[in-house]
């Protein structure tokens, strides 16, 4: 599982994603933009070290530690496992029976085994996407 070691080490990296996207939010708005090009990408504070490996780290840990009772995440059918939006582990799914809602697409309930310990259950919207919605159970 791909985490921190340590608390600190998460505050660390949770401080730097904060302060680079806090420098893109100003970029944003002062250039009235949605893109930011890449060139000035790097002169944003802790530029080398913000990917999208430290965002699924920080996603893993926070979700050990915090133990949300909603949460959104995606899953894979393949090997039956729930995921953050970049692949890292977050759990094993078990699938309900599939079925049709009013709106025609395909959705099937699952229960997810969390890495933090925790129950879920929630539905996995089989024809939108790979996504799924889940709460805790009570």
């Amino acid at each position: 599982m791909n985490t921190f070691s340590t608390h600190q080490e998460y505050l660390d990296a949770k401080t730097a994603l904060m302060q680079y996207e806090m420098s893109a939010n100003v970029y944003r708005t002062q250039n009235k933009t949605t893109g930011i090009p890449v060139e000035i990408c790097n002169t944003f504070p802790y530029a080398d070290i913000v990917n999208n490996d430290l965002r699924g780290k920080i996603e893993v840990y926070e979700f050990m530690q915090d133990c949300p009772k909603k949460y959104f995440l995606y899953i894979k059918e393949d090997n039956s496992t729930a995921t953050t939006w970049n692949g890292e582990f977050l759990g094993n799914v078990h699938f309900g029976k599939e079925y049709r809602s009013n709106m025609g697409d395909k959705r099937q309930p699952i229960d997810v085994f969390g890495i933090n310990g925790i129950k879920y259950h929630g539905t996995y919207y089989k024809s939108a996407g790979n996504y799924a919605r889940i709460k805790a159970y009570k």
